[in-house]
């Protein structure tokens, strides 16, 4: 589900352009201090800490690792339920059982657990589409009335609908069918329609789209077309994937420096539109593994504490699900195998400990009016502190400034 496979050789800076990024970032710290964070409470506690997960094929039952995600600090789960697996291609629709602990998920998360969850309605049909994009009225049809089914099933269940998942990437299409995705038309249609479906159903859900990378020239040209069409009028934010661990920049590959990226392009949407528009960060992590782009754990634990918290200052980021909760391989040289929280057998990488042992830090403080990349005020239940981000006396500076 990752983006970063796709985004690879096209974030290949050469020198001139990472001169120019060098400015833009500049110009995005800028306009981050100049307008500040405000420190809102209530807000803070809406912010979702979540996490992704892929629970079908976990071993244990959905409500072990409901009370998991709990026990450290994430307060919300992001599966899905594809298309495919649901509708049965003659009018009827059933959870096949390798799918029951989804089913499970979204039926009880909630109320087991107190977790919220976000739905992913997602993919191809291999009945309707060939496993391909949906590509006119009839299939965008028969989406939306999965989506309602869906949408009936949970109703005051799941919080969070997110209509598609990596649209342009071409994530969860058959290979041979990624290079035929249709029109823009097409998509906004789809997602047009399937939300206003969700919403005559169950008015309360929250209906986000997009699942694109605002760090990306292509992704934000997307979207923008989107937007002037009128995008906002049928969801209720944009999902963002802003992966930047492959790109090769000290900079952007930090939390302060990829959370610029997405200031500057909140910035800009509004000054276009004139109103703020939520955000809501799906995916994003990095990988520990051997290859090119890997980080070690203690560098990814760190980087995911950082952002989190410093994401919960910007009060138009609704949220965060990590990406994701396990390792999905034992392969060391497959980044797609290393992006978890845990190991593939469920043992802590060093992202869970942290996460654990600093949950009541990470879940009641934030951290704002970032200096030169390097300082930062550490704000928890009114006491303001200022902080080093050096990732050798972060912890300690959390630790020492928290209590």
């Amino acid at each position: 589900m990752s983006n970063g496979d796709c985004m690879n050789d096209k974030m290949q800076s050469n020198n001139s352009l990472q001169d120019i990024y060098k400015a833009i970032v500049k110009v995005a710290f800028t306009i981050a201090f100049t307008i500040g964070f405000s420190v809102n409470s209530s807000y803070a506690r809406e912010f979702e800490i979540g996490i992704g997960t892929h629970i079908s094929y976990y071993p244990a039952e959905s409500n072990y690792y409901i009370e998991l995600v709990k026990k450290y600090g994430f307060t919300s789960i992001r599966d899905e339920l594809p298309w495919t697996n649901v509708d049965n291609g003659d009018g009827t629709y059933t959870i096949p059982k390798y799918r029951k602990k989804n089913d499970d998920l979204f039926n009880n998360s909630q109320n087991a657990g107190d977790i919220s969850s976000m739905l992913v309605l997602d993919y191809g049909h291999l009945k309707y589409t060939g496993g391909g994009y949906p590509r006119d009225d009839k299939d965008i049809n028969h989406f939306v009335q999965y989506a309602s089914w869906i949408a009936n099933r949970y109703k005051g269940k799941v919080k969070y609908y997110e209509i598609w998942n990596e649209w342009l990437l071409g994530t969860g299409i058959q290979p041979r069918l990624q290079k035929y995705r249709p029109s823009d038309d097409i998509y906004f249609k789809l997602v047009k329609e399937t939300s206003q479906a969700i919403k005559k159903i169950d008015p309360n859900a929250i209906i986000v789209t997009g699942s694109f990378n605002p760090n990306n020239e292509k992704d934000k040209k997307w979207i923008d077309g989107l937007l002037d069409r009128g995008l906002m009028d049928y969801i209720d934010g944009l999902s963002l994937h802003p992966y930047t661990y492959n790109t090769g920049s000290p900079v952007k590959e930090s939390a302060e420096g990829n959370l610029a990226i997405i200031d500057a392009f909140e910035n800009k949407l509004k000054q276009k539109y004139n109103k703020t528009i939520p955000l809501y960060i799906t995916e994003i992590g990095v990988p520990t593994y051997k290859g090119r782009w890997g980080v070690t754990e203690d560098k990814a634990a760190l980087f995911a504490m950082k952002y989190t918290m410093m994401a919960k200052s910007r009060e138009y980021i609704k949220g965060i699900w990590w990406y994701d909760l396990k390792d999905d391989g034992n392969d060391d040289n497959n980044k797609e195998h290393r992006f978890g929280f845990f190991t593939n057998e469920f043992q802590e990488k060093k992202a869970a400990t942290f996460f654990l042992k600093n949950k009541s830090v990470i879940g009641q403080c934030l951290i704002q009016e970032i200096k030169n990349n390097s300082k930062a005020q550490l704000v928890c239940s009114g006491n303001v502190n200022t902080i080093s981000l050096d990732d050798g006396v972060f912890l300690s500076n959390m630790k020492s400034n928290s209590n």
